[in-house]
């Protein structure tokens, strides 16, 4: 009886294990290209943080003002979903980003999204994604950018990482100009 029931194990394995095991594959391959590598991409999670107007500041992000007085704050008014986005509000040329640094594998494509919204952004390249490559010499890429008024809109640019380069600063951008931005469901997935 031990040995039949070791021989009906080995034929059960011989012949079903590849199947089992192809949809293994397929399911980590889907999994993987849906993980964010972006933590807090929704700006769902804040801590307290005296940067940010509200002393309130999403978890896992930073924030840059490169020049003028920009406004930042996470805004539980508007979001494209979940219960929060970031706005960066400028009423003179201001230049800011919301900013977080990811681990990336040289040579592979990644592809980075967000769902963006404008009031009144008056700028020479508006409200976009920027990803720079930290390295000994920076490397940067842009998404499409959004100007005026435009409701919620779907932006992505998929790059390759260059060869030497293992981060990538994400920045929600608010190039030199004027207006309000929100961001919001911001994503990195490897393809």
């Amino acid at each position: 009886m031990k040995k039949l029931k070791v021989i009906f194990f080995v034929i059960f394995t011989a012949l079903f294990y590849p199947l089992i095991s192809s949809q293994i594959d397929v399911a980590h391959a889907a999994n993987k290209e849906t993980s964010n590598l972006l933590k807090n991409g929704g700006f769902e999670e804040t801590i307290e943080n005296k940067e940010w107007l509200n002393s309130q500041g999403p978890a896992d992000w930073s924030q840059w003002k490169a020049s003028g007085d920009p406004e930042l704050v996470v805004d539980n008014q508007i979001s494209h979903s979940g219960k929060q986005s970031i706005k960066i509000q400028a009423s003179s040329d201001s230049r800011a980003s919301v900013e977080q640094d990811v681990m990336v594998i040289p040579g592979k494509e990644y592809k980075l999204s967000a769902w963006v919204k404008t009031d009144k952004v008056t700028s020479n390249h508006g409200a976009r994604l920027r990803l720079t490559f930290l390295g000994d010499k920076k490397v940067y890429e842009y998404s499409n950018e959004v100007t005026g008024i435009s409701d919620w809109k779907h932006i992505e640019k998929i790059v390759k990482v260059p060869e030497g380069y293992n981060t990538v600063r994400i920045q929600n951008f608010l190039e030199k100009g004027t207006g309000t931005v929100w961001f919001d469901n911001i994503k990195s997935v490897a393809k």
